[in-house]
């Protein structure tokens, strides 16, 4: 059996051999790492730099606090409060504006009593991409007023049914939706 330099063989009866934790390695194993480390870092950096490439840019978030603007649509409560508007560019027709209550506290907002009505809601404005977020001020205190009319695409803006599917366990990050839309950038200064 023939063993790869550097490698002391147990059968050999030499006692003068014996390892040494503090020794310098064999000029052997030297050459090979100081030839492999090289190898080894650019090639995970490669790798790393591809896996990002290959990563969705997600846009600049725009939270568009010069104006108040307004939606008017369906306003659905679950499974969190948002407002469905028609937008012939979406594929499907229509778009979800989520409505959130400044401070994270949506919760605290009486939506149930006007859910599944047409509705036109007045705040702050949050953009990323394709996906808007109405942000509805303290100080405003009419943003939301039922609309009379029936919308004609009143059906298509209703929330669709809740459709059981089964049991899921998620892994991941919880991400606040003001984080991910972009207006608390904290790892830019700016909170």
């Amino acid at each position: 059996m023939s063993l790869s330099s550097g490698v002391i063989d147990p059968a050999r009866k030499d006692q003068h051999e014996m390892f040494v934790g503090w020794a310098s390695a064999p000029k052997v194993d030297r050459r090979f790492l100081l030839a492999a480390m090289p190898v080894g870092l650019v090639s995970a950096a490669g790798v790393s730099w591809l896996n990002a490439d290959a990563l969705d840019d997600p846009g600049a978030g725009a939270w568009l606090t010069s104006a108040t603007h307004n939606v008017t649509g369906v306003l659905s409560m679950h499974p969190y409060p948002m407002v469905r508007i028609t937008d012939p560019s979406s594929s499907s027709g229509v778009r979800t504006v989520l409505i959130v209550a400044q401070g994270k506290c949506t919760s605290s907002l009486d939506l149930k009593s006007v859910s599944g009505q047409t509705v036109r809601a007045s705040g702050i404005l949050i953009e990323r991409r394709n996906r808007q977020m109405l942000e509805v001020p303290p100080f405003l205190q009419d943003w939301l007023a039922v609309v009379d009319q029936r919308l004609p695409d009143s059906d298509l803006l209703a929330s669709p049914p809740v459709e059981t599917v089964g049991w899921a366990r998620l892994a991941g990050t919880i991400m606040d939706s003001k984080c991910f839309f972009g207006v608390m950038r904290p790892g830019r200064g700016k909170t």
